[in-house]
């Protein structure tokens, strides 16, 4: 019993890794589109050091079974805070209320746990002043609240080099829109955040 018992935690590791690999290869391949300039190019290595959980959107993909069509990661940090990065959907899949779904699960799902305090995420503001409108739409329909106008200094790596055509006018920045939410407004609402 053991040995089957094993066998299927390899199995299901092995599985985890392939959604992680589809999932980077969507940001990957999102990183080189106009819409790009809204996400950070985060890989394997930017996962593992921050101990980045991933989670994948799963598509019933008629003739080719489960796939993965999307997902973001969640990195919890010192005040329990759970960071949400990378959200992304592969436009050939895109549906809105399923990552909705998605991201209002993953939320309930870590306020039962008892793991975080709150959710924070930043959304793309670029150097004319207009922000990433599906982005911020699809935060607010999930109750987070604008916080305030952050300035992120750009390294020129292969984490924001794609963010050099867009930056500020100062050459070293982009501007980001902190949203907050609490937990305890997710755990008061989850009926309300899963509705579509």
């Amino acid at each position: 019993m053991t040995s089957m018992m094993a066998e299927a935690a390899l199995h299901e590791e092995a599985l985890n890794e392939a959604a992680v690999h589809a999932y980077l290869d969507i940001l990957h391949r999102q990183i080189e589109t106009a819409e790009g300039q809204y996400l950070f190019n985060f890989d394997q290595v930017d996962l593992s050091e921050n101990d980045a959980k991933v989670v994948p959107l799963w598509t019933d993909v008629p003739g080719q079974g489960q796939l993965v069509t999307g997902g973001f990661h969640v990195v919890i940090d010192g005040d329990r805070t759970a960071q949400i990065q990378g959200v992304v959907v592969d436009p050939r899949y895109r549906d809105g209320r399923r990552m909705r779904m998605l991201l209002a699960a993953r939320m309930n799902v870590l306020c039962r746990l008892g793991d975080v305090d709150g959710f924070a995420l930043a959304v793309r503001v670029l150097p004319d002043g207009s922000i990433n409108v599906r982005g911020h739409r699809l935060f607010s329909s999930l109750g987070f609240a604008d916080d305030q106008i952050k300035r992120i200094p750009i390294s020129g790596t292969r984490l924001d080099r794609h963010f050099l055509a867009t930056v500020e006018p100062d050459g070293r920045s982009v501007r980001c829109l902190l949203m907050r939410r609490s937990a305890d407004a997710v755990q008061m609402t989850q009926p309300v955040c899963l509705e579509g």
